[in-house]
């Protein structure tokens, strides 16, 4: 390693000559030139000193024990100005479904976390926040995960572009998803949504278009104003690719009654062509908790199954089945691939009108007359009847056949029996038929 101060030579400019100011000159281990930098000092020992300590940073920054001088200053920039850089560098090669549900949650940790900076990142505030909300909120161990994904995609961008040294939550690991507890959900009852709107207030609307349309939270929270067709003889809301789970754009029927109160909606907020129709609508959990207890609906209900802002897709799935629209128009509406998730997950079969159901199964029980003329066409032939076709032959037989309503088509063909003696399998639902002509 190397290292000595420079006085420039001095220079004449007009009349007055500037002061000459030492620059510092070093090479350390494994460079393949010298560096030189400003000192600026016209003091040789103020320059020396300078220059060792400058010497000595960089020795420490080559062996990972401090980080750069840029990261130092990188790392006390918002979060918000990485997220932003981070997310416009991964357009190219990431959906807008990914980068748009990445964004809210690093901004909802950074809020909650009270993470002004990079600096301020670190594994027991993610692990406390965490607990926290597994406790207190019951996030499930899969949405935890996906939120630790997510800063950790940004902090791991950070670190390869060197503005940190390291990801500081690379040592937190995951919670457990494979042995997880699904929590059930459940539809709301036609009741129920109705006082939910009665106290949702400007909220209104949201709970409206989710519950008639079931459209996901993430694709209510993209809607753009010219996604809403209310001007033709049929209003749609269309979802466009990018926002759709499936990566498929989707066009959904809008009901009259939802239409109407999407219309006077855009009406009065005339919103921008490009701003979100409900981006300052839609709830977090507490303030959905909230609206549901004002409007007297439990959260878990007596066998424990929430009522989250995702049931209302829920509500949506229930309420097309009871209204009885077929299988395959529901998959549609519902925009499903496999049938046992509209029929068995989204479909709240508690709420579907199964009492209604057995009412109109015919009755078995008749009156007199009905069983009595059921059992004349069915008990086939009475012994005496039998009596009379073994001493009469098949001509008797056949006018009792007449007379009991049976087919009296041509008989089984005798060629096979008197070749080998072989019987022969009558296709008829007629017992005296069969016993006609075989035992005859």
């Amino acid at each position: 390693m190397q290292s000595f101060v420079i006085l420039p030579r001095r220079k004449q400019t007009g009349r007055t000559a500037k002061v000459r100011l030492y620059i510092g000159q070093y090479r350390l281990e494994g460079d393949p030139k010298p560096t030189r930098v400003p000192l600026h000092t016209s003091e040789k020992r103020v320059a020396e000193e300078k220059l060792r300590q400058l010497v000595h940073e960089k020795e420490l920054e080559r062996a990972g024990l401090v980080p750069a001088r840029t990261q130092q200053e990188t790392a006390q920039k918002p979060i918000q100005e990485h997220l932003v850089a981070f997310l416009e560098a991964k357009t190219e090669t990431r959906d807008a479904r990914y980068l748009y549900e990445l964004k809210n949650r690093v901004l909802k940790l950074a809020k909650e976390c009270a993470w002004n900076a990079a600096k301020d990142i670190s594994p027991e505030a993610f692990i406390t926040w965490r607990k926290q909300r597994r406790e207190e909120h019951g996030n499930s161990n899969k949405t935890l995960n996906e939120y630790l994904l997510s800063i950790r995609a940004l902090l791991n961008w950070m670190a390869a572009k060197r503005r940190i040294l390291s990801n500081p939550l690379q040592s937190v690991e995951m919670l457990p998803t494979r042995d997880r507890q699904v929590r059930p959900r459940r539809a709301l009852s036609h009741d129920e949504v109705c006082a939910l709107l009665q106290v949702a207030g400007e909220r209104r609307i949201i709970y409206l278009t989710a519950a008639m349309t079931g459209l996901r939270r993430g694709e209510l929270a993209q809607l753009l104003p010219a996604d809403i067709l209310l001007d033709g003889p049929k209003a749609w809301i269309m979802a466009r690719a990018t926002t759709t789970k499936n990566g498929k754009r989707a066009a959904q029927p809008v009901h009259e009654q939802l239409a109407k109160e999407l219309r006077a909606f855009l009406q009065s907020k005339a919103l921008p062509a490009g701003t979100p129709v409900f981006a300052d609508l839609l709830p977090e959990m507490d303030q959905f908790k909230a609206d549901l207890t004002a409007a007297g609906i439990p959260f878990l209900d007596e066998q424990g199954r929430r009522a989250d802002f995702h049931s209302l897709r829920h509500t949506f799935a229930t309420s097309l089945q009871i209204a009885g629209v077929g299988q395959r128009e529901l998959m549609d509406l519902m925009r499903h691939s496999e049938r046992r998730l509209s029929d068995s997950l989204y479909t709240d079969s508690n709420l579907l009108p199964v009492v209604q159901a057995v009412e109109r199964i015919p009755a078995y029980l008749k009156t007199d007359a009905q069983i009595a003329a059921h059992a004349a066409v069915f008990s086939g032939p009475t012994k005496s009847q039998l009596d009379t076709i073994a001493k009469n032959g098949d001509e008797q037989g056949a006018l009792i056949n007449r007379d009991l309503g049976h087919d009296q088509s041509g008989k089984v063909p005798s060629s096979h029996e008197e070749k080998d003696g072989a019987r022969y399998r009558v296709r008829t639902c007629d017992p005296y038929r069969v016993k006609v002509v075989l035992y005859h």
